[in-house]
């Protein structure tokens, strides 16, 4: 299996969720419902003499809101369809790349767009992330590793990132994940869910001056 560069991968890691987030198993990938208004653990709780009939008449209301707000954020994750949906998965990778990530080179982004679909998504397990049935992220994973993922710029900061690695580790064994150092949104992301520095490298895995971290999960 050709090697997957460092720098392809984990280019653009979005879409975090708060402290309060759900997540679920459904139809066997993961429902994100968002904590949207970050309340979570740390909403703040009324003095429970505060009652009467206005607090009552606004909870339908605030529920309501809740309610379509968090199906806003409902994302599946599942297996790919297979080579028809590489053609969409190149244009979030590239919306995800161009939105992101200046430092890497015109003629990088370039080579690595062309050997996209015919080299790099073959050579991985492919995961995607679903809202109102449109892709708007992807991972790829192999041996234990979690090679690429990749968020549409306009689904970016609504739990599309959090959903994908969360069924890459529960369901898929990812253990361990490489992140450019010069993305230091990602490395920021899998440090807060877990995965510590095992080692850096000064060139990524084709020899480019694109530094690399390596990340794993405590054992």
């Amino acid at each position: 299996m050709r090697g997957v560069p460092g720098v392809l991968g984990h280019l653009a890691i979005f879409g975090l969720l708060g402290p309060g987030g759900i997540i679920g198993p459904v139809l066997g990938g993961f429902l994100i419902e968002g904590d949207v208004l970050g309340l979570g653990s740390h909403a703040r709780r009324r003095p429970a003499s505060v009652t009467g009939p206005r607090r009552q008449r606004r909870r339908p209301a605030l529920a309501r809101t809740l309610e379509r707000m968090s199906a806003r954020f409902e994302i599946l994750v599942r297996p790919t369809a297979g080579p028809s949906e590489f053609p969409r998965l190149v244009e979030i990778w590239r919306s995800a790349v161009r939105a992101t990530h200046d430092f890497l080179a015109q003629a990088d982004f370039e080579r690595i767009e062309a050997a996209l679909a015919s080299d790099y998504l073959p050579a991985v397990e492919l995961l995607v992330a679903e809202r109102d049935g449109r892709a708007v992220g992807f991972a790829g994973i192999a041996d234990g590793g979690l090679e690429m993922l990749f968020v549409a710029d306009e689904a970016r900061g609504e739990g599309v990132g959090s959903a994908l690695l969360a069924e890459a580790v529960t369901r898929h064994g990812v253990t361990r994940v490489d992140v450019n150092e010069q993305n230091p949104d990602a490395l920021g992301f899998y440090l807060h869910r877990g995965f510590q520095e095992a080692g850096r490298s000064p060139l990524d895995s084709d020899g480019r001056p694109y530094p690399i971290v390596h990340l794993r999960l405590p054992a």
